[in-house]
């Protein structure tokens, strides 16, 4: 599948945001647009706390929703990459604080792109505070 735009990719998933594609080796995972987006919030700020209020902001803009809401897409995008508890966890909650992508994730620019850092966006000694 060719992307125009970087892609992402991180255990055995690439993430295609300009194909708003996920795939699982030759799989294609069907997500729905908000748990999509929260995938690529969380992935392009891989090893970063992001807060639940910048994730309510950026996925409702305009529109007041519960916490419930985040929390359920959370849950569900869990469910969607097999994201068991305990250490290995792909997405991690801080509690009452807001959520964090732990997995190592390498940012990958298509050919002929734009002179753009090519590379890890996080390693797991880095996601750590």
């Amino acid at each position: 599948m060719k992307s125009d735009g970087p892609h992402y990719e991180f255990g055995p998933f690439v993430l295609l945001p300009s194909e708003h594609a996920l795939l699982r080796g030759s799989d294609r995972l069907h997500l729905a647009p908000r748990d999509f987006e929260l995938l690529v919030i969380l992935v392009e700020r891989a090893g970063h706390l992001v807060r639940k209020e910048e994730l309510q902001e950026r996925l409702w803009p305009d529109t007041v929703v519960e916490e419930g809401n985040l929390t359920k897409h959370v849950s569900t995008l869990r469910k969607a990459l097999g994201d068991a508890d305990g250490p290995g966890r792909l997405i991690e909650t801080v509690p009452r604080v807001g959520f964090r992508f732990a997995a190592p994730v390498t940012r990958v620019q298509p050919p002929g792109a734009a002179d753009a850092p090519i590379g890890p966006v996080a390693s797991p000694a880095s996601r750590r505070v």
